[in-house]
């Protein structure tokens, strides 16, 4: 509240009410005075709490010009003095929240009202009302505390100079997983840490991530465990394992990341609708908190990019679902964001973006957790997306329904069991490094890049995870190797069926493979480059270009040949991934193109029928009919 009297006293005034040494009296509230001389309000020798802070703070603030006089707080300069407030302002705590990129204050603030000599209720302010001073109208204050005239700004000043004395400092991180705090390592969740460090707050509300809370219920730590491990009854173990794995991987994303193993793709459940891969999801993602069913995943393929960009970021070392991507409701946006969640979790970068101030550039948010995606169908996105993909097939006899519905009665037994593992794993962090390395080294293979390493996460996750099973007596030696053999094998088939359908979504095998069969039902034609006749003498079909047999070269008009392969791609209800220009990049990449000036694709070859030159792509010959 603002008052707006004079507020401006004579100074002769002043020193007339130094040289008065009236009492202060509470009880009577009559008149008021300040012991200059010690800087101290007295209270007929019997001070209250509240009393002592009074003559605490003003001990503090006179110093700086600051005294108290009829209860209102004045301002006294060599031009006189001003009456600041009825209140004396203080700062209790400083809240500092980050995510490891981004920090942003608030400040708690409580006051005592000079008039009724209580303290007012503490109120939380942001640091923008805090450097203005303004927020009083409108918060609980309002009606109690009363600012004169224009001094918000000495308010302030008075908060900073009592902060000394009254602030304490907090820090609340706004993400899950892992952080290293005074040299000990701490695992965050919303309201909550797991580690030896209990002055560690963590708060998700703001961006709506609550749900990752774990159980504050105590279970038997074995039953909590093997209810956990019955998840590799849930479904077929080529889908139950390959799910567990990952919820297991996804607390030990940042400190494999240590040691150079990265869990760079996306756990993708293709299959009908009706197959519930969003309840076995949600199973999974009950390890991370209690709340969790298939209809209120923190994710979805309606989030805008810049929301999945910042939850990916802020769900470190945690799991999360991007559920039920179907061709019915699947919009080119949809796709798209299919398409850059893949990028986020299967290529760990951001996109960097300038702050508001147009200047600076604020930090890129990276995915740091993992990600199981469910659909319908697999979008007609480029090979290099889908190579960050681990595809896990599911049909309607896969999952277990009885498992199923033991799990989700039981699901707060699984945030206890994670809770455990998590602890297992700040106990044993080093060890599981060293392991994680061996494991590396042993298990590498001559299979694609990316499903090599998929395969090898996956593996070294689910290993430590049958480890700490045994550790805690759930399995025995021998049952150890045989889950981990199992899962092995499991793996491997599926990365080497899912590679069989890399090589046949390879934009150039698809180019050759349409040219091929174009050629075979007629739709194409090509001219022999020596004899000017049409090979095998027909000419049905649209005509695309020359053969060279003796160079082993195609000589093809690029937009007619473009145009055809597309055409035939749409025609067989499926669309060719790239354009005309990246195509011939693909080819130019494999050494498949020749040209004879970098900056043109093309070539320039004598067309035998007209003998001009023509523009053409210079191309080798692969697999053909001819």
């Amino acid at each position: 509240m603002q008052a707006t009297r004079k507020n401006l006293f004579d100074i002769d005034f002043i020193k007339k009410v130094e040289e008065e040494n009236t009492t202060y009296n509470d009880t009577e509230h009559t008149k008021i005075k300040n012991n200059f001389s010690n800087n101290q309000l007295i209270v007929n020798n019997q001070e209250s709490n509240v009393d002592k802070k009074i003559n605490e703070y003003i001990s503090i603030l006179s110093k700086y010009g600051y005294k108290i006089l009829e209860y209102q707080l004045l301002k006294i300069s060599g031009k006189g003095a001003k009456i600041i407030s009825n209140f004396i302002p203080f700062i209790t705590k400083k809240i500092t929240y980050t995510n490891g990129n981004d920090s942003n204050f608030k400040y708690k603030i409580k006051a005592i009202n000079l008039d009724t000599k209580e303290e007012l209720q503490e109120i939380t302010i942001s640091k923008e009302q805090y450097n203005s001073f303004k927020f009083i109208i409108g918060s609980e204050w309002e009606g109690e505390a009363v600012v004169e005239g224009n001094n918000n700004a000495l308010l302030r000043q008075v908060c900073e100079i009592l902060s000394k004395y009254t602030m304490k400092k907090e820090i609340v991180f706004t993400n899950t997983g892992f952080e290293r705090i005074d040299n000990k390592l701490v695992y965050l969740y919303h309201d909550g840490c797991i580690g030896s460090n209990e002055n560690v707050k963590a708060d998700l509300s703001t961006d709506t991530l609550e749900q990752y809370c774990f159980t504050d219920k105590k279970f038997d730590e074995k039953v909590a465990l093997n209810e956990s491990l019955k998840m590799r009854n849930l479904a077929d173990k080529k889908v139950a394992v390959p799910l567990l794995a990952v919820t297991y991987l996804s607390p030990l994303i940042s400190i494999l990341e240590e040691v150079g193993i990265f869990a760079d793709f996306i756990l993708y459940l293709l299959g009908p609708s009706g197959t519930r891969k969003s309840s076995i999801s949600a199973i999974a993602l009950s390890h991370f908190g209690n709340n969790f069913q298939r209809n209120n995943f923190p994710m979805s393929f309606r989030s805008t990019m810049n929301n999945l960009e910042k939850k990916s970021f802020l769900l470190k070392d945690s799991l999360t679902v991007l559920d039920d991507l179907n061709p019915q409701t699947a919009s080119n946006d949809k796709v798209k964001v299919f398409e850059e969640a893949i990028g986020l979790y299967g290529d760990r970068t951001g996109r960097g973006r300038m702050k508001s101030n147009g200047q600076d550039l604020r930090k890129a948010y990276s995915a740091r957790g993992t990600c199981i995606a469910t659909g319908e169908f697999l979008p007609n996105i480029s090979l290099s997306r889908l190579s960050r993909l681990m595809i896990i097939r599911i049909n309607n006899e896969s999952v277990n329904i009885k498992t199923l519905s033991e799990l989700q009665t039981n699901k707060e037994m699984l945030a206890f069991s994670m809770m455990k593992y998590i602890e297992y794993i700040i106990k044993n962090e080093e060890a599981i490094k060293i392991y994680a390395k061996d494991k590396l080294q042993k298990s590498q293979n001559n299979m694609h890049g990316r499903l090599s390493e998929v395969v090898n996460t996956l593996f070294i996750a689910y290993s430590i995870f049958v480890e700490f099973l045994q550790k805690n007596e759930i399995i025995v030696a021998e049952q150890k190797e045989s889950l981990i053999n199992e899962a092995s094998n499991i793996f491997w088939h599926i990365a080497e069926e899912q590679e069989k359908e890399l090589e046949e979504s390879n934009p150039i095998n698809m180019f050759y493979s349409a040219l091929d069969e174009l050629y075979a039902t007629k739709k194409i034609y090509f001219i022999d480059y020596k004899t000017g006749m049409p090979v095998d003498g027909k000419e049905e079909g649209a005509f695309v270009g020359y053969i060279d047999n003796e160079k082993n070269r195609y000589y093809l008009y690029p937009d007619t040949i473009y145009r055809e392969i597309y055409k035939f791609y749409i025609s067989n209800g499926n669309k060719f991934p790239l354009t005309a220009l990246s195509l011939w990049r693909y080819l130019q990449d494999e050494g498949l193109l020749k040209m004879t000036d970098k900056s043109r694709k093309t070539v320039l070859r004598t067309d035998v029928r007209t003998g001009k030159k023509a523009r053409v792509l210079d191309i080798e010959i692969k697999n053909n009919y001819i």
